[in-house]
């Protein structure tokens, strides 16, 4: 196959009056040409994973929390493949599926922002509590959060599994499962590594402070007295201390994270459009409804991945049209009669 897909630039394919394309009967080289495709999809999908794993980092400011992260969303596509073959049954593993790893490596990196963002904003309010007090907070509004995007989006998937086209049912199931499971190994990986990450920085913070004391008092000059605050002597902690990080107030607009910032700006313009906005989307959701109504249905369940430009794809649909497949079609399916074996498949499963 791989010899003959070389040569077939090599071919004469015709002139303007007279267009030719090849494939053989068994449609081997638009196959050859698939396997390619998906080849090169899976390197965009290692792409994908890199620029995730940055867009973690960089948010988060905590290579901890980005190797956690990304360990939660690569472990969801073993264990989706676990429970679609294993609990749900199903041997047919399509190459659409592999689309799953774009939809995972996105909901699973929104879902590490969504819990981070909830940890920091809980810390900046309550700059003095524990990290089990912390945790009570910011977790629980976390995974209510998360558990809001992840209902709709693989409810949407499970509702595509009622399609009769099978690889898109498989498609449509397998990706309704990465996004459970993602959400659950979010819950199991994440959060406990949340709360690490808040212990090992309130004890540098502390650590940090004892050190600043101890130069203070061994420095040998007169130490000034400390500013007061309704009689009550508060000790001034140095901006570029790490400690003074974990007593800011939301009060101040500059100790805002940039996240908070960017949500309460879109929040202040999303509300005064909010009835202008409302009617566009109704608008949209009824032009949507009238176009999907003309929508006609698969003539059959064969999903054909390359475009229609493509030699092969050209060579498939011209050889729909000849006789002898209008009279194969017409003939019914071919079928063969054995005699003297037991059937593996009983139907009863």
């Amino acid at each position: 196959t791989e010899k003959l897909y070389n040569l077939v630039d090599e071919l004469d394919h015709g002139d303007d009056l007279i267009e030719g394309a090849y494939d053989n009967e068994r449609q081997s080289l638009g196959i050859y040409m698939t396997d390619i495709a998906v080849q090169s999809d899976m390197i965009l999908a290692m792409g994908s994973g890199v620029i995730t794993s940055v867009a973690i980092l960089l948010h988060t400011k905590s290579p901890w929390i980005t190797l956690v992260g990304l360990f939660q969303i690569i472990l969801s596509f073993p264990t989706s493949y676990f429970l679609y073959t294993f609990v749900f049954g199903l041997s047919f593993f399509p190459f659409l599926n592999f689309i799953g790893v774009f939809v995972v490596f996105a909901l699973g990196a929104d879902d590490v922002f969504v819990a981070m963002d909830k940890w920091k904003n809980a810390r900046l309010d309550y700059p003095t509590a524990s990290t089990t007090e912390i945790a009570a907070i910011a977790l629980p509004d976390a995974a209510g959060a998360m558990l809001l995007t992840t209902t709709t989006t693989a409810v949407a998937f499970f509702a595509t599994a009622i399609c009769p086209v099978a690889p898109l049912k498989c498609f449509a199931i397998f990706c309704g499962l990465l996004v459970v499971l993602d959400y659950i190994l979010c819950v199991l990986l994440v959060f406990p590594a949340l709360c690490i990450y808040d212990k090992a920085n309130l004890k540098a913070a502390s650590e940090e402070k004892k050190s600043l004391c101890c130069n203070l008092s061994c420095g040998g000059k007169k130490k000034k007295k400390p500013k007061t605050n309704d009689d009550a002597s508060v000790a001034v902690v140095p901006q570029d201390d790490s400690a003074h990080a974990a007593h800011v107030t939301l009060d101040d607009a500059d100790n805002q994270s940039l996240i908070r910032r960017i949500l309460l700006g879109y929040y202040r313009v999303f509300h005064k459009l909010r009835w202008i906005i409302f009617a566009t989307c109704l608008i949209g959701t009824v032009v949507s409804g009238i176009f999907a109504a003309g929508l006609q249905l698969p003539a059959d369940s064969e999903v054909r991945l390359l475009g229609e430009d493509v030699e092969f794809e050209k060579a498939f649909y011209w050889r729909q049209e000849l006789l002898t497949t209008t009279l194969d079609k017409a003939s019914g399916a071919p079928t063969a009669l054995c005699w003297g074996v037991e059937p593996a498949d009983t139907g009863n499963y």
